[in-house]
């Protein structure tokens, strides 16, 4: 039977997210059946939270982001850390908004490397392109957008990191200026 929670504050639900994202660190590769037996807990803290209004807190979404990243469903944890800073609460961090940049970076490099990346499938291949390039672009304007708040060195890392993954996506033409760009 799944997990019953009975928790009456947000804080217990973010100390069972910490909890179950510690214990997802130290899981390898799982079988659909132990996959679905994992998500399982999390759709139940999920209706609890929806009942009582927690997931409008951007605290409680970037603890479903947390989790969703350790567990690699890249575009679960980048729907969380999305709700997470549009929430008006005023919860969300700075932290949520770099793993945010990071998520979106690994989702475009994966939409690069998947086996549509790699076919003759044009179509695929246009789309996926298409979409890697419209999560760096997200990626970049918000590391920006960090960047401004606060310059550090963590932060031009994953600014270069993400001009990096964009190489792929750039015409030979183009090239020189864009790598000119991740020099800067």
């Amino acid at each position: 039977a799944p997990k019953q929670y009975d928790f009456i504050a947000p804080r217990e639900v973010l100390a069972e997210l910490e909890s179950l994202t510690q214990q997802s660190r130290y899981r390898g590769a799982d079988s659909p059946a132990e996959r679905k037996r994992r998500e399982e807990p999390l759709d139940t803290l999920a209706r609890l939270c929806a009942g009582h209004g927690w997931l409008a807190r951007g605290d409680i979404q970037e603890a479903f982001g947390r989790y969703w990243g350790e567990f690699g469903n890249l575009d679960r944890a980048i729907d969380c850390y999305r709700a997470a800073q549009s929430a008006q609460d005023g919860n969300a961090t700075l932290k949520g908004a770099e793993q945010l940049v990071n998520m979106l970076a690994r989702k475009a490099d994966a939409l690069l490397r998947t086996r549509a990346a790699r076919t003759a499938d044009a179509t695929d291949v246009k789309a996926n392109r298409t979409r890697a390039g419209e999560l760096l672009d997200e990626a970049e304007a918000l590391i920006q957008k960090l960047l401004a708040i606060g310059p550090t060195a963590e932060r031009y890392s994953m600014l270069g990191s993400a001009l990096k993954r964009r190489l792929p996506l750039i015409d030979d033409g183009a090239l020189d200026a864009a790598l000119q760009k991740v020099a800067e």
